[in-house]
């Protein structure tokens, strides 16, 4: 992206705000996510793709990197309190065919789309806002490693954006979630 590009600091690097970066991105903006975690987090829980979630993830190009952990030759039990088990139904059970993925397969996907063109601050936290007329200057911090003593400790640094921020419906019609402002 160039110096004239509309900036968005996306708080979060989960679903939502892998998204968010990757449309940004897609429609012009400069997109730079800070995460609270020190790394990226791993699976998760299980998620029923269906048919809107297939068609959604096909748009957005990432369908076949989720993948499918659909097992069609597993059984799912209900347990009794007394121990005893039957067959049941289980979420690949439901009607509508679910692709079943983790919570982290998503993740993956959306990440190797987003990282290589967006800036990510892992162990990064937003700790002030200053909104003015000429933009909004965002207070970052990132605590010092814990474990080594060779990197020296980081202090607050600032990012900052001149304003024009749209009101929320108007900016969710261009960038989904996208309540930052351009530079």
């Amino acid at each position: 992206m160039n110096s004239t590009s509309p900036r968005a600091l996306i708080v979060g690097m989960g679903i939502g705000g892998l998204a968010t970066a990757m449309r940004l991105y897609e429609i012009g903006w400069e997109p730079v996510i800070v995460e609270r975690a020190p790394e990226r987090r791993a699976a998760g829980y299980f998620i029923g793709l269906f048919e809107t979630g297939r068609a959604t993830a096909q748009r957005m190009g990432i369908l076949d990197a989720i993948g499918n952990r659909t097992d069609l030759t597993s059984i799912t039990y209900d347990v009794r309190r007394d121990g005893r088990r039957r067959p049941g139904m289980g979420y690949g059970d439901l009607p509508g065919g679910p692709r079943l993925i983790l919570r982290g397969d998503i993740e993956t996907a959306l990440y190797d789309a987003v990282a290589p063109r967006t800036e990510i601050r892992y162990g990064t936290t937003p700790t002030a806002l200053d909104e003015h007329p000429a933009g909004v200057d965002v207070t970052l911090h990132t605590p010092p490693p814990a474990r080594t003593s060779r990197r020296p400790p980081s202090a607050s640094t600032s990012w900052s954006a001149p304003t024009a921020c749209a009101p929320p419906s108007a900016a969710s019609r261009s960038a989904p979630t996208a309540s930052s402002c351009a530079r």
